[in-house]
């Protein structure tokens, strides 16, 4: 089954400031850290994904992805302005996303190593089920009713996410407008599980029992 219309953005132009080096680059089983999540996009529904990167990125964790089966279901962009905050990586990849003439986007992080092609399906499979019958403008994920990415956004939202500044992230544009989209609960905390630091990372490691 696949979708037509629904464009990831995949963040992958942090500083890793907290982690001393470029954090996507760490391993994780057989595979670079950053190169995890952007795996699992591939083999959603996603119609494409749209990868922002920085200007100092060498983007050597990105290899693994090139050999899947379809190279063109992504596309690497770099964000001049990604220094500045997470709202400039986002809004790079936003106008991309526009030209492509999507519908709506699915906004991911690099450094979320663990998140399913299931729970970015059902994000997608929920959007197209409320859109049939009303306007709905997000669908999000949820641990223990806290928001948090990956999130949907319908292109009637776009304006707004231009509107973000620094290091605003998508989710607050949804904490006043709860009534205009729907949640999705996910009970397993690694799928929410984010590497910022040295320490994040050594305990994700522990977590993990088998390669990936």
């Amino acid at each position: 089954m696949t979708r037509k219309g629904i464009v990831g953005i995949y963040l992958a132009a942090g500083k890793s400031e907290r982690f001393g080096k470029n954090k996507l680059c760490a391993q994780i089983g057989n595979y670079p850290l950053g190169s995890l999540a952007l795996l699992t996009a591939l083999k959603s529904y996603l119609d494409k994904v749209i990868v922002v990167t920085g200007e100092t990125d060498k983007c050597d964790w990105l290899a693994p992805a090139l050999s899947h089966p379809d190279r063109k279901k992504w596309v690497q962009i770099t964000c001049r302005d990604a220094f500045k905050g997470q709202s400039y990586s986002l809004q790079c990849g936003l106008r991309y996303a526009e030209k492509l003439r999507t519908e709506a986007v699915i906004i991911m992080l690099a450094d979320q190593p663990l998140i399913s092609a299931t729970m970015i399906n059902q994000l997608i499979e929920t959007y197209h089920r409320r859109k049939d019958g009303e306007d709905i403008t997000f669908v999000a994920s949820t641990k223990s009713d806290v928001i948090c990415p990956p999130i949907l956004f319908d292109r009637s939202i776009f304006g707004d996410l231009y509107q973000l500044e620094g290091d605003m992230g998508a989710r607050y544009l949804i904490r006043n407008r709860k009534h205009e989209g729907s949640f999705i609960e996910f009970t397993n905390p690694l799928l929410f599980y984010d590497v910022d630091t040295w320490e994040d990372y050594k305990k994700l490691q522990t977590k993990i029992n088998t390669p990936l």
